[in-house]
């Protein structure tokens, strides 16, 4: 059990360092309590909860896995190498790909309803 809780422990200091070291982690929580006080304001339903919540889950897990990715590469390669550069590319074009497509939920999830206000 005390392993458990040490290794629970770990996963929250590299969530710490992620939020302390990374800008566009930052963003994505400030982007995610956004929507949240969203979700709470236009009451959306259960279903509507199970998409945000995994869009939210989808894009921050990416942002860590798109820092590992950097953070990996720097240690092994501090000089420039463009294939690393490339490879590092590409990791933040997945979480870019991410990103978008949940705006487009949160865009089908909330623009009726904020018309729906306005109307």
């Amino acid at each position: 059990m005390k392993a458990r809780l040490k290794s629970f422990g770990y996963a929250l200091n590299g969530i710490r360092e992620v939020i302390k070291s990374e800008m566009n982690m930052r963003i994505h929580l400030a982007a995610s309590f956004l929507v949240i006080i969203m979700g709470l304001i236009f009451s959306i339903n259960w279903i509507e909860w199970i998409f945000i919540i995994i869009c939210i889950a989808l894009v921050l897990s990416a942002e860590i896995a798109n820092t590992v990715v950097e953070k990996y590469l720097d240690a092994m390669h501090p000089e420039f190498n463009p294939k690393v550069g490339l490879i590092k590319d590409m990791a933040a074009a997945a979480v870019l790909i991410l990103a978008m497509s949940s705006f487009i939920i949160g865009m089908i999830i909330f623009l009726p309803k904020i018309i729906d206000l306005l109307t």
